[in-house]
């Protein structure tokens, strides 16, 4: 072990993207296992801007957090700000190194990020649907295959170098569990192009189950774009397939 392999150890991956920036994938983790991405790119001023492309509300958003105004971040605004960062109305969580040194600006980055996350982690126990989509789920592959075990939390390296968590894996198969909400179906689309874009698993077996109880036309349409990518079906086709109703006598 020396200096130069300690970042990547602890976690830490560094990627260009477009524009002169960098990607900073972090060890930090968001409760549902996404990490904390930092994207880094020069100012016109000469310092550095850090911000995370809308990528921790949005992880919220798709684990079933709902927003239905702004007024329900006015809280997490002000907890934001006394850390030097701005949630901007786009969902963009930004921190300006214009004045303070890199390491400042990161070090507030990473408070703020954290804010995010605690945040994040409140709601989502107020809120547990996503959690019980995925049991449902899980139980549904276990009785219809029981000596197939069922694994869960599966990390799955993605082309940009992040680190994507598929909610189950039985047979080979990656199963990913979502609302019928449109920001959770561009969230799984971004996360699909990105490992179909690794070439280990350009030809893996992705299965995205669609709650469609609440919304059905919803779902069909978040099914049909995401189909393009993985194999997509609504959780009442699959509990019906897994599970048929008993035939009457």
């Amino acid at each position: 072990m020396n200096c130069a392999d300690i970042t990547s150890l602890l976690g830490f991956h560094c990627a260009q993207i477009e524009g002169g920036g960098l990607v900073l994938t972090t060890p930090y983790l968001l409760p549902n296992g996404a990490s904390i991405p930092v994207f880094i790119e020069p100012t016109q001023t000469g310092g550095f801007r850090l911000w995370d492309a809308g990528e921790l509300l949005f992880e919220a958003i798709a684990s079933g957090v709902q927003l239905r105004s702004h007024s329900g971040l006015r809280g997490l605004r002000t907890k934001l700000e006394r850390h030097g960062a701005t949630l901007h109305h786009d969902g963009c969580l930004e921190v300006l190194a214009d004045k303070a040194p890199l390491p400042v600006a990161f070090g507030s980055y990473i408070a703020a990020a954290f804010e995010v996350a605690r945040w994040h982690q409140k709601v989502v126990d107020r809120a547990p649907s996503h959690d019980v989509l995925i049991e449902e789920t899980a139980g549904l592959l276990i009785e219809a295959s029981p000596k197939e075990p069922v694994q869960r939390n599966i990390e799955i390296p993605g082309l940009s170098e992040q680190i994507w968590t598929f909610d189950l894996k039985q047979s080979g198969q990656l199963i990913d569990c979502i609302s019928a909400h449109p920001t959770a179906g561009a969230h799984e689309v971004k996360k699909l192009v990105d490992v179909r874009g690794s070439e280990p698993y350009q030809d893996t077996d992705i299965l995205v189950v669609v709650d469609d109880r609440a919304d059905p036309e919803r779902a069909d349409q978040e099914i049909r774009v995401i189909s393009r990518l993985a194999d997509a079906m609504p959780f009442t086709s699959l509990r019906q397939k897994l599970n048929p109703p008993a035939l009457a006598h």
